[in-house]
């Protein structure tokens, strides 16, 4: 999602829930991305998002271990 970009996420849950009025499930999703967008964290374009940028945590060695 950072690379994509937080706020391009939102505005497909946000036009998904306008298609889809009767699901929650797009309206959930864009409410926890506003958060993020709120902030001004939108990923990689911003330095931060899920994750801190550059050298995010998921590209150090053992991150998964």
């Amino acid at each position: 999602m950072d690379l994509i970009g937080i706020d391009t996420l939102w505005h497909a849950a946000t036009f998904w829930a306008k298609q889809s009025p009767s699901d929650p499930q797009p309206q959930r999703y864009g409410s926890f991305l506003k958060g993020y967008m709120d902030k001004g964290s939108l990923g990689v374009k911003t330095g931060r998002g899920f994750y801190t940028y550059p050298n995010p945590a998921y590209q150090r060695a053992g991150y998964l271990a």
